[in-house]
């Protein structure tokens, strides 16, 4: 075994992967290997293969396998001691395990070969005969956070039999746990492991037939961990745990894990040539995951558009990593807001800087769990007989950044939805740059009130009907510890303190507003409208 391996090209077609067959052992014997071409037949609801879900861990810290050719030859592989781990754990003593890893599976060196493979991701999890969710090794009582898992979603269950008294001899072991600072602790522990804050995990979950978690030996399936998790969140204190970034995961992971996702699996070889599972609109996703971790920021856009609805139109934003984060992340704004604003991006930083007009709708006054409630004000400063007053409702999913009372909704000229963006000195923070139409709009007149509409309440711009200029910095780092959504705000930068530049030179602003008192300005006009 004195060679590296070399990969052959992928075979001809659309549909043209590799997989790994991990040959059988036991304990810590070395891994074994082969690599074989697969082409997944159109018709074919589901492949010969589980598909691993799992982060690649320090890419530093390399372990060595061994790969057998057809020519009876060995070679060698590299590759992180996260994914050697997780194949020893998956590796069976008397048969072989076909796996997809997409460090194995992909030439990671052939930029274009990476492009083409990750177009195919969706289509590749959700022809798979289950995914594997690798959380890593034992540690910190996770199999005993587990453990309590899998027996609050066994007393959850309508059961009878032989299964009645599994569901009791759980309930007992429940009714003997104290949720104390300890199973807290594992909770937290396990929840905090790096997979649930991995962009590439959204996709994975969300396409799969059906899940198993594995942490070290112990392992549960999909359906159990969402609603075990979901029993266990009538504590306060796990409630608490699993809001973002958790929350809207494993809302992705119970679409699939209880069925919630069958219209996608039943059209897996569509999948394939749409190559999107057609969940949400693109700019909804990265509303809710933009926060989660890429080690190619450019992952953070490419990962999310096998889920989104408007794949096929997004030809600038197709998965090519020749394409540089600052022309990719531009174009994906000008998708989302339209032609008629300004955009400065920077290789270097996940932040863009918008300048455009636009007129601010009205203020969040109301914003918990479940909703989340604007109102407008009239245009006028003493509210005349007849003048209309609107509310507006929204189901409130867990964006990345909580939305909070204060926050306004405005809506951009050229804009094809309105966004909720948040004052800060000299600029505003863009909280949600896409905000879905609302479920219920209310209009309230002397002492009338009645339904309304999205067209009227923006026709009659309830704030005035002057477009307000405005700076705005959209930011896709990823997760701080998450704030609550009814913490007051605090205004505590400038627009260069944020960015993180010295000058308007190295910030590059057009003219109009170079100046800080000019963009203080904005945002007061903004604000004095939504008051």
């Amino acid at each position: 075994m004195t060679r590296r391996y070399t990969y052959r090209p992928l075979l001809t077609g659309a549909n043209s992967i590799r997989l790994l067959r991990l040959l059988p052992a036991s304990g810590k014997a070395d891994i074994r290997c082969q690599i074989f071409d697969y082409q997944h037949p159109p018709e074919q609801a589901y492949g010969p293969y589980e598909a691993l879900s799992y982060t690649w861990g320090d890419t530093t810290d390399l372990r060595r396998i061994s790969i057998e050719d057809d020519s009876s030859e060995t070679f060698y592989f590299n590759i992180t001691a996260n994914l050697y781990t997780a194949l020893l754990y998956l590796r069976e003593s008397e048969i072989s395990r076909t796996i997809w890893a997409d460090a194995i599976c992909i030439n990671q060196e052939d930029i274009e070969e990476r492009g083409r493979q990750v177009q195919i991701m969706a289509g590749i999890y959700s022809s798979a005969r289950g995914v594997v969710i690798w959380l890593g090794k034992e540690g910190n009582c996770s199999t005993a956070a587990l453990k309590m898992i899998r027996a609050s979603a066994i007393t959850n269950q309508d059961l009878t039999g032989d299964g009645q008294a599994v569901a009791t001899n759980a309930a007992r072991w429940l009714d003997g746990l104290w949720l104390g600072e300890r199973m807290l602790g594992a909770l937290l522990a396990l929840l905090s492991r790096p997979w649930f804050r991995r962009i590439w995990v959204l996709q994975e979950t969300a396409a799969a037939r059906s899940i198993t978690i594995k942490c070290g030996r112990m392992e549960i399936t999909g359906s159990e961990f969402c609603r075990g998790l979901r029993s266990l969140s009538d504590f306060p204190e796990v409630d608490k745990l699993l809001r973002r970034p958790i929350g809207p995961l494993l809302q992705l992971m119970a679409g699939s894990a209880l069925g919630g996702q069958d219209e996608y699996r039943e059209a897996a070889p569509q999948i394939w040539s749409n190559l999107s599972l057609r969940l949400f609109p693109l700019a909804e996703l990265l509303d809710k995951f933009h926060a989660h971790e890429a080690t190619d920021r450019r992952d953070k856009i490419f990962a999310l558009l096998g889920m989104s609805t408007d794949h096929a139109i997004l030809s600038s934003i197709r998965p090519d990593y020749t394409k540089c984060w600052s022309s990719l992340f531009q174009a994906l704004i000008a998708h989302i807001l339209g032609p008629l604003v300004w955009i400065r991006t920077w290789d270097e930083q996940p932040q863009a800087v918008i300048y455009g007009s636009g007129v601010p709708l009205g203020m969040i006054t109301r914003c918990n769990g479940r909703e989340l409630v604007l109102s407008t004000r009239s245009p006028y400063v003493n509210k005349p007989p007849g003048a209309v007053i609107y509310s507006a409702t929204w189901h409130n999913p867990a964006y990345a950044k909580g939305i909070r009372p204060r926050d306004v909704v405005c809506l951009l000229d050229g804009a094809q939805r309105p966004m909720v963006i948040r004052s800060e000195k000299d600029y505003f923070k863009i909280i949600v740059i896409s905000l879905p139409p609302p479920v219920e709009i209310r209009a309230k007149s002397n002492d009338h009130e009645r339904r309304a509409d999205w067209p009227e309440l923006v026709e009659n711009r309830p704030t005035g009907r002057t477009s307000r200029n405005c700076v705005l910095l959209w930011d896709l780092k990823p997760f701080t510890l998450p704030l609550e959504n009814n913490v007051p705000h605090v205004q505590t930068d400038t627009l260069f303190e944020a960015i993180g530049v010295e000058s308007t030179f190295h910030l590059g602003l057009p003219e109009p507003i170079q100046d800080r008192l000019t963009r203080e300005r904005f945002v007061r006009e903004i604000m004095d409208d939504t008051y």
